[in-house]
């Protein structure tokens, strides 16, 4: 069994992180390193008073994952991230995972943007997201704002933008698998499960 990254990947709104907790159970040995959860503890830690300071943590958030990612190969074993990756974040896993002799898996979430917006909005105002995400200013202390009064969330043609410039749906490296999420209730999250389990044990 040689050591594999497995990225998550697909626009936002396709259910990443809830299909890796399916994977997690599924194969419990599967370590995650996860690009937002790490953006939103430095968040938490530092906080921002605008979109300036905010970009600049988020570098330094990417920084943190990478060297994260690194000590976890250095330790060896199956990790998984999950993101919208792109062509920005290539080289760089393209490198960690020569330098420790890791394979990679992509599983590739895939719906119409249309959808995917519509989630991606839902998600963003819910209470349960971290208020980081959508507000140009932000400490951990403040009180709960209105989110609809949210300063720093897409318009559906910056998001569209977004997902054709960096080529979301079009992300992969290593083995590649991909799911249609139209539907979560009938996505055939099982076919998936047993395909991972099936490259894991090649």
């Amino acid at each position: 069994m040689k050591n594999t990254l497995i990225l998550l990947a697909g626009p936002p709104g396709t259910g990443k992180s809830y299909f890796g907790h399916m994977l997690m159970e599924a194969v419990p040995c599967i370590k995650l390193v996860s690009p937002d959860d790490i953006r939103e503890k430095l968040f938490d830690r530092v906080g921002f008073d605008n979109l300036a300071e905010k970009a600049r943590l988020t570098d330094q958030a990417w920084d943190e994952y990478y060297a994260e990612l690194a000590l976890v190969m250095q330790e060896g074993g199956h990790v998984m991230s999950d993101y919208p990756f792109s062509y920005k974040q290539k080289s760089k896993l393209q490198t960690l995972t020569e330098c420790y002799g890791y394979r990679i898996i992509t599983i590739r979430l895939k719906a119409s943007l249309e959808l995917l917006f519509q989630r991606q909005r839902e998600r963003d105002l819910d209470i349960s997201r971290h208020r980081g995400h959508i507000f140009s200013h932000y400490h951990k202390n403040d009180p709960e704002p209105d989110r609809s009064t949210a300063d720093d969330l897409d318009s559906f043609e910056v998001f569209r933008a977004r997902c054709m410039d960096r080529n979301y749906t079009g992300f992969e490296m290593g083995d590649l698998l991909e799911i249609d999420v139209t539907n979560f209730q009938t996505a055939d999250y099982p076919k998936a499960l047993k395909q991972v389990k099936e490259l894991l044990n090649a």
